[in-house]
């Protein structure tokens, strides 16, 4: 598998690294010192999408990842997008001792799962995305987001985009 090239003007950037844990190359940043904290984005998303709660969280060792075919962590196993598998390919890392997990939308359900399989009892959720849909979402948000992390592509377009964003208001 080959690490994905981070664009340059990627939110800490400078903290990023990427880990192989099989079966997927992980997208990770690593910033700060103090109790871990390990925050977990939603769907779609990658570690831009908490950004924002870096400055807020000084004190913390914050581990933030981009969850398995999203961001820039390379999906190695199809197989391993579902809410089980992620949480249990994330606690195989056992560099990660988090004193407290923070899960934005769909993160917060990986952040529970990782709770009950792990040592970790303080979870924090952000706009938690933790009931079903019923009815024709039921079906359609659980593909779109399984369509989302395995296709490649879309993380691309989304990188592209958000540096595309960003020129035009520095312009």
């Amino acid at each position: 598998m080959k690490p994905l090239t981070l664009p340059p003007d990627w939110p800490y950037h400078q903290h990023s690294r990427c880990i192989a844990c099989k079966p997927h190359l992980w997208h990770v940043q690593d910033i700060g010192t103090g109790p871990t904290l390990l925050l977990i984005h939603g769907a779609g998303g990658a570690t831009h999408s908490l950004r924002n709660l870096i400055p807020l969280l000084s004190g913390y060792r914050l581990i933030i990842l981009d969850v398995s075919g999203q961001g820039f962590t390379v999906n190695g196993a199809k197989h391993r997008c579902g809410l089980d598998a992620i949480a249990a390919d994330i606690a195989a890392q056992e560099a990660w001792h988090p004193a407290a997990i923070i899960g934005h939308s769909a993160g917060a359900a990986i952040a529970l799962r990782l709770a009950e399989i792990g040592e970790t009892r303080a979870i924090i959720g952000i706009n938690a995305a933790l009931g079903t849909f019923e009815g024709l979402q039921g079906w359609l948000f659980p593909a779109m987001a399984k369509l989302l992390a395995l296709t490649p592509l879309i993380r691309k377009c989304s990188a592209n985009s958000r540096a595309r964003r960003r020129k035009s208001t520095n312009s």
